[in-house]
């Protein structure tokens, strides 16, 4: 299970979006929400899996707020759907997917050579 596949994200998702417990003068959360305004759904999603790719690669606690902040805004927001996130996160899960070779998918009679 993947640790950005939680709902609570740790010692992040317990604050209010701003730095060191509510006395930083960022307000992580509502810049969030001012990026994304006038976003469209295609663009939000791509918006996400930057967002996922980023979160995996070390950067300092800062940076980490900020996409956070981003990742929960994006989640909260009307356009998208929920199910999507997962298969973004965790990609496909299904045999095909994983072990599937392009020539699977369409099947060619053996025909007798004159």
């Amino acid at each position: 299970m993947s640790k950005f596949n939680k709902e609570s994200d740790g010692r992040y998702g317990d604050s209010d979006g701003r730095k060191r417990g509510g006395k930083g003068d960022r307000n992580f959360d509502k810049e969030a929400t001012d990026l994304l305004k006038g976003l469209s759904e295609k663009q939000l999603y791509q918006l996400f899996e930057i967002v996922v790719t980023e979160m995996k690669h070390q950067c300092s606690e800062e940076r980490t707020m900020e996409l956070v902040a981003v990742r929960k805004a994006i989640r909260k927001s009307p356009l998208v759907e929920g199910y999507r996130f997962d298969r973004i996160i965790n990609g496909y899960q299904s045999e095909m997917a994983r072990t599937g070779n392009p020539k699977d998918g369409q099947y060619t009679p053996i025909r007798k050579k004159v």
